[in-house]
């Protein structure tokens, strides 16, 4: 997967996750603070792992919410207005929690009012190092 991101961004940020992990099976939220997200921070999602199809968005970058002039923040991820991109979000979303592994897709997805060109990468998070409880989502314009 690495070969295949061309941003530098998402790059960085999955050494970081690799990195942060150590010899647990996955890094915690707190492994990945911040400052470390500074150049992806507008474009970062925080879900909460509710059931292994059954997501809610519980933070939203700026550039996510605010350039789409949409509130995501708090509302669940089979609820987004445009169920074209929330089927195919649900089914990445839903990988990175089977397979306990980052997933990196390059998007161009024809939604409901408008097309989706960027790529994503997803990143399953736990508090006790074991069971995903939380999913990490960057995404940045394809090139």
């Amino acid at each position: 997967m690495r070969a295949q991101i061309r941003n530098a961004s998402l790059s960085r940020l999955l050494d970081d996750w690799i990195a942060a992990r150590g010899a647990r099976a996955l890094p915690s939220r707190h492994d990945l603070p911040p400052e470390k997200l500074r150049e992806l921070l507008g474009d970062v999602t925080l879900f909460d792992v509710l059931g292994p199809r059954s997501f809610r968005y519980r933070l939203v970058g700026t550039r996510i919410e605010y350039g789409r002039d949409i509130r995501l923040t708090g509302t669940l991820l089979d609820e987004h207005p445009d169920q074209v991109f929330a089927e195919y979000a649900i089914a990445v979303c839903a990988e990175a929690v089977a397979t306990r592994l980052p997933v990196w897709r390059d998007v161009d997805l024809a939604g409901r009012t408008r097309r989706f060109r960027h790529e994503v990468l997803v990143l399953p998070l736990s508090a006790d190092g074991e069971h995903v409880d939380t999913l990490m989502s960057a995404i940045a314009p394809a090139s």
